[in-house]
């Protein structure tokens, strides 16, 4: 995957999009991706 925007860009657009989601539903969110570490 490659990405049209930086990476900091990427992930506060991802974080926003995340705390709507929470903030509409009420519910938590879980990663249930496999640790990932960005250098």
């Amino acid at each position: 995957m490659t990405l049209d925007i930086p990476l900091p860009e990427y992930q506060q657009q991802l974080q926003s999009l995340n705390a709507l989601v929470v903030a509409r539903t009420g519910l938590p969110l879980y990663n249930l991706r496999k640790e990932i570490r960005l250098k």
